[in-house]
Order: C-alpha cells, then sequence, then structure tokens
C-alpha cells in the first residue's frame, strides 16, 4: 500500500511523561497501577510498550488519551498539559482529532444498534469540519486505501469477524488523520496471519504520514515487528527502553530476557513488501433489518 499515502500529518507531535503516578481505591486499600513512570517520545515514532497483564502498560495508554487521569506527575502533549487539552473546550476537540485511541475491545467500542459506516460517520461529524457528502467521500477513501470493502460498511459490528471489525477499528481512528495512535492490544485475539494484516496497516500509516503510534501489548513479537522502541513494563515500572535492535540483541534487565526466553521474535510472516492480505469473508449471519427499518 506504499503507493497510496494519506494526506500528509504534520509532524510535530510528540509526549513526554515526568514521574507519573496512577493509584487505585480498593477495599484492601490503595493499588498502584502506575509508578513514577517518566518517558519522552519523539513526532513520527512508534513506541511500544509491553509487559504482562496488570503491569500498567493499558493504565499508561488511558492517561495518554486522557482517558485516565494521573494521580502523580504530569504528562505534556506537544508542550501543553493532557489535563488541560481534555479539560477546556477550545482544546479538547483538536486533540481528539490529533490523538486517537483503538481498544483491544471491538465487540463494546462499536455501538451494536449502528452499521460500521454509522460509526464511522460519527469522528468525522464531531471532529472534522466535513458535511453532507464530504463525510462518507472521506470514509470511502480511507476504506479504500485501508482496502475494505465499501459493502462490508453497511454491515452491523455482530456481521463482520473479528478481524474485520477491528480493521472497521483502525479505519475509525484514521478517518480523521490523527498526529498520534494509542493502539492498546489491539492483535492480541487475532489470528497470526490476521495480525500481520492489522500491523502492516498501522506501520502504512505511520511510514506514509509521518504520523506517531503507541502500541502497547504482551506480545513482544509483534511490538518488535512494528516498534522503533520498545519500553519493558512490569508491576507498574518501565523497566527499561532501547531501540527495538538493541532490546532483542542486548537485554539489560532480567525480566527482558525472560520475555526473550518466553517469545523470541520475529514470529509474523508480515513484510512490508508483501501482497495485501486478501479480505476475510463474512461467516454466514442471520439477516437484519437495514438502518432505516430498525425500531
Amino acid at each position: 500500500m506504499s503507493d497510496r499515502s494519506f494526506p500528509f500529518v504534520d509532524e510535530d507531535s510528540g509526549f513526554v511523561g515526568a514521574r507519573v503516578l496512577k493509584q487505585f481505591r480498593t477495599p484492601a486499600g490503595r493499588f498502584t497501577a502506575v509508578d513514577d513512570v517518566s518517558f519522552q517520545f519523539a513526532a513520527g515514532e512508534i513506541w511500544g510498550i509491553v509487559g504482562e497483564s496488570g503491569s500498567g502498560k493499558s493504565t499508561l495508554a488511558r492517561m495518554l488519551v486522557g482517558l485516565e487521569a494521573p494521580s502523580g506527575g504530569g504528562l505534556r502533549y506537544r508542550g501543553k498539559p493532557v489535563a488541560d487539552l481534555v479539560r477546556y473546550r477550545g482544546f479538547r476537540i483538536p486533540f481528539r482529532r490529533d490523538v486517537q485511541f483503538i481498544a483491544q475491545d471491538t465487540t463494546s467500542s462499536f455501538d451494536s444498534r449502528l452499521t460500521l459506516r454509522a460509526s464511522l460517520r460519527l469522528p468525522v461529524r464531531n471532529l472534522l469540519p466535513l458535511r453532507g457528502s464530504a463525510v462518507d467521500e472521506r470514509i470511502d477513501e480511507t476504506l479504500a486505501r485501508l482496502e475494505i470493502p465499501a459493502e462490508l460498511a453497511d454491515r452491523y459490528p455482530d456481521q463482520v469477524s473479528g478481524g474485520q471489525r477491528q480493521r472497521f477499528a483502525i479505519a475509525r481512528a484514521l478517518v480523521v488523520r490523527p498526529r498520534l495512535l494509542v493502539c492498546d492490544e489491539v492483535v492480541s485475539a487475532l489470528d497470526v496471519s490476521v495480525q500481520g494484516a492489522v500491523l502492516n496497516l498501522l506501520k502504512d500509516y505511520s511510514r506514509t504520514t509521518g504520523a506517531g503510534i503507541v502500541f502497547v501489548s504482551h506480545g513482544l513479537p509483534a511490538t518488535a515487528f512494528l516498534a522503533d522502541r520498545i519500553a519493558v513494563m512490569r508491576l507498574g515500572r518501565i523497566l527499561e527502553t532501547a531501540d527495538t535492535a538493541t532490546l532483542l540483541a542486548a537485554p539489560r534487565h532480567p525480566y527482558t530476557r525472560q520475555l526473550l526466553d518466553v517469545q523470541s521474535p520475529p514470529l509474523l510472516p508480515a513484510r512490508e513488501d508483501a501482497e495485501p492480505a486478501p479480505a476475510e469473508p463474512l461467516e454466514p449471519t442471520e439477516s437484519r433489518p437495514t438502518l432505516e427499518h430498525r425500531t
């Protein structure tokens, strides 16, 4: 897909985190999910965060996009505090347009009452100055560049496969042309062959637009395939950060070496010069009414 570039995305993007802390109240007391984490990643960089379940990586991702507020420390996006960007209306819409979040659970992230096309219309209308036929034109352009058959957009979320629904989740994020994608476990539930296709979509978007990606995963092979740099998290802390080649060849922390012993990348068949994966066939599903006839 390298010959089908998206409109250029300004490279002036990036996040800085300084001593970020996130605690939750539980019946047993305070639980620290993210513990004194500092980091920085540059415009256009693909930054991987890898760790086991409960390591704090998903909580950190949710704080990056303003879905969770830190208990301490600070997060800044393009020089401005994230807390201000999500609090004030004048900043909120540009921030939501710039930074898009793709969740792992696509079943709950789509409204089952809406067709996939109707779900894609929402961010276009809410975040972009497009109206009328221009909305569907932007959607069709995005679907074409992601090689998603346009006719699937008229289906409901439960009428497509998990891999196809994940592609639509990516399309919903990319339709507003964000400067930064934050992806939380977006390929963990997919077959390896489908993972490769999804990762190639993400890599192609970053390469052709200059947009950055934060890729959160417990899977080291997928992270190593995509990321320029990888941070390893455990028990709420970043244990080490290094460029991908260095981390794979010479990990410094024993936990990273343990991950490499268990998960030895590369395991994915995807390549930048590979032919695009064919669209998955739809599973037979019970017929449903069109949106216009739903009650």
